[in-house]
């Protein structure tokens, strides 16, 4: 596949998209993992809260390119903590 046809290929785009927030909440999975095999009484709210907004964030990806009508704009902004 070309440049230009990856950049036209919404497909592409959506899926690319779908899996980077997949593996930022299998990164959130595994950081809970590593806290809780410290301390077994590590509450879970932080992560669900954190999963629930990237399921959600996910849902309106994908209703964003199902119900696409012209070009879609997207901007990525990635936070390390």
């Amino acid at each position: 596949m070309s440049e230009l046809e990856i950049l036209s290929d919404d497909n592409f785009k959506l899926e690319l998209l779908l899996k980077m927030i997949d593996d930022l909440i299998n990164s959130y999975k595994l950081d809970y993992l590593k806290e809780w095999e410290k301390d077994h009484n590590i509450k879970r709210d932080v992560l669900d809260k954190q999963i629930s907004s990237l399921t959600s964030k996910k849902k309106e990806i994908t209703d964003l390119f199902k119900n696409k009508k012209g070009f879609i704009k997207i901007n990525l902004n990635v936070q390390c903590n």
